[in-house]
């Protein structure tokens, strides 16, 4: 049971939020505009912050291969063409059901294996003592800083960075991985939880190279 509800996907919260709002009494016209509103605006802002991570890895990639450079607003016009040419098979008449195996292979496993990872650099690559200094630089003459940010409790942040997290991340994801493996993604074809395989295993392969390099 508690992987099914782990599997229930975003479209089901979602259903499950509107149908809600009709429990708000007189308030209810309001809180739905309220709440689409908010949904709408979190979309423009991630697709904002999504378009821009994007342009800016083309960005250096253009860079450290010698290219000629590029204006940004050029760079960020390529970048969306080509999420539109993607964003077409979703278009399809599976396209919902793509779009919910791929938020699920990739939106909550490839999420939390690349938390994991993440955590593993921080642990090995990193450490946690320059992640103090980091902190400590970049707010360093504040206001309400002047001597800059310090982590604490230092015991509680020690122990999310290099256990809660690799810990919690890893297994869940795992769990996941197994569960799906085991049972299959909801009642969805072989076919179309072959892409979300596929895809889940692309991501890691690339996480992983970037986690040697």
């Amino acid at each position: 049971v508690a992987g099914r509800v782990c599997q229930l996907g975003i479209r089901g919260r979602f259903i499950t939020m509107a149908e809600a709002m009709q429990y708000f009494g007189s308030g209810a016209n309001a809180m739905s505009v309220l709440f689409f509103s908010t949904l709408f605006l979190l979309g423009l802002d991630t697709a904002y912050v999504m378009e821009q991570t994007l342009t800016s890895y083309a960005l250096d990639f253009w860079a450290e291969q010698g290219w000629a450079k590029h204006p940004r607003w050029k760079m960020s016009g390529l970048c969306c063409f080509g999420a539109a040419i993607v964003g077409l098979i979703f278009t399809t008449r599976k396209g919902n059901q793509l779009l919910e195996v791929f938020d699920h292979f990739i939106g909550s496993i490839a999420l939390l294996l690349v938390a994991f990872m993440e955590s593993l650099m921080l642990h090995w690559d990193f450490t946690y003592r320059r992640l103090e200094f980091a902190l400590a630089k970049a707010t360093y003459n504040n206001p309400t800083t002047p001597e800059g940010r310090r982590l604490g409790p230092k015991f509680l942040c020690k122990l999310d960075f290099h256990v809660t997290v690799p810990v919690l991340s890893g297994l869940l994801a795992a769990y996941l991985i197994v569960l799906d493996f085991k049972d299959g993604y909801m009642d969805y074809s072989k076919s179309i939880q072959a892409w979300g395989w596929a895809m889940l295993a692309l991501l890691f392969l690339i996480s992983l190279s970037t986690l040697y390099k």
